[in-house]
């Protein structure tokens, strides 16, 4: 049993689950990083207007609504309806290229559904402006991006949200591929904002 898994320590599969797996571990602890009980600290709180700089990137939250569809869309009676809740900031891109800096957003700004509680990414990022999926974050461009929540039609949100942003740093050398980059590391701060009722028939 012992030279079975001897054998397996020593197979390059094994070796990439093992480190897939310690990579999960590490992403699942820092997600829920923001916990009060775990991180034993406050964060700096911000609000609208106001720009974080992560690393990465400058980041300013801009606004936060709900609404019955998504931007640039009309609700579609053809589909089941949804709610979907959405953060609108400026993002900044600090790094020397496009190619990263987009995933890094959608990575970096989590929602705190529950504070204390684990970070939830937006299911989905979108240019305020047309509103189009697919985008670059060219280096040192302010760019307005909405990060998108899908919720289910009866969910009832507070007035005021919580999201967390979390930091990165550049490394020479990643453990990873062996090659330079921008790896996170935890929590940095919290953004709160009042949130508009953009549903049809919201009172105004």
């Amino acid at each position: 049993m012992k030279d079975e898994l001897r054998r397996a320590a020593r197979h390059p599969g094994w070796r990439a689950a093992i480190v897939a797996t310690l990579l999960a571990v590490a992403l699942t602890a820092m997600f829920g990083g923001f916990r009060t009980a775990k991180a034993r600290r406050a964060y700096p709180e911000y609000g609208a207007n106001a720009t974080i700089d992560n690393g990465a990137l400058a980041l300013t939250p801009l606004r936060a609504w709900i609404s019955d569809a998504r931007p640039g869309s009309e609700p579609n009676p053809y589909v089941p309806p949804a709610r979907y809740l959405v953060l609108q900031l400026r993002a900044e891109n600090r790094t020397g290229s496009s190619l990263a800096a987009n995933s890094y957003l959608q990575s970096d700004v989590v929602w705190l559904r529950q504070v204390p509680g684990d970070g939830e990414k937006a299911a989905a990022q979108q240019r305020s402006e047309g509103h189009d999926f697919g985008f670059d974050l060219p280096p040192r461009l302010p760019v307005d991006v909405d990060l998108v929540w899908t919720l289910p039609p009866e969910a009832e949100l507070p007035s005021r949200l919580t999201w967390g942003v979390l930091a990165r740093e550049h490394v020479a050398e990643t453990y990873l591929t062996g090659e330079s980059g921008w790896v996170q590391r935890g929590p940095l701060a919290k953004l709160a904002l009042e949130v508009e009722d953009r549903r049809a028939g919201a009172a105004r």
